[in-house]
């Protein structure tokens, strides 16, 4: 079914070089904190998980302004344990069938996510016309 989602991708800045650093153990610990704050937003902000790769979400929104609070909260809530983290935000139409989303939106939401600045959410056109 095709559907129109906005969809985020939220990623940790620098954490292989990071988990390298801090060795296996402490970043297990970090990670599994990173995760418990991401769902906790998630479930705050009405998303829904639709992947996780560790130090990497996936998520989907139905509505685009919630999908960029998500994200401002995640950059401001792992600031306290040293994270820096990157947000992409793009709104389009997904395929969704049972709990998979896939298709050309969710392809240009993870470039978004990847061109995002530590600490940035950035949102493709197509959310800004949403918010207007």
């Amino acid at each position: 079914m095709r559907m129109l989602n906005t969809v985020v991708f939220v990623d940790i800045v620098e954490s292989t070089r990071l988990a390298a650093r801090i060795g296996d153990g402490s970043w297990a610990e970090l990670l599994e904190r990173f995760q418990d704050i991401v769902r906790r937003e998630l479930q705050r902000a009405g998303g829904d998980e639709m992947d996780n790769a560790g130090d990497g979400f996936f998520v989907l929104f139905a509505d685009a302004g919630a999908a960029v609070s998500f994200g401002r909260s995640i950059v401001e809530a792992v600031e306290p344990l040293g994270l820096s983290v990157r947000v992409g935000v793009h709104t389009g139409t997904c395929w969704v069938a049972g709990e998979k989303c896939s298709g050309l939106t969710v392809n240009v939401g993870a470039r978004i996510g990847a061109a995002a600045e530590p600490g940035d959410v950035l949102v493709s056109a197509a959310v800004k016309d949403q918010l207007a």
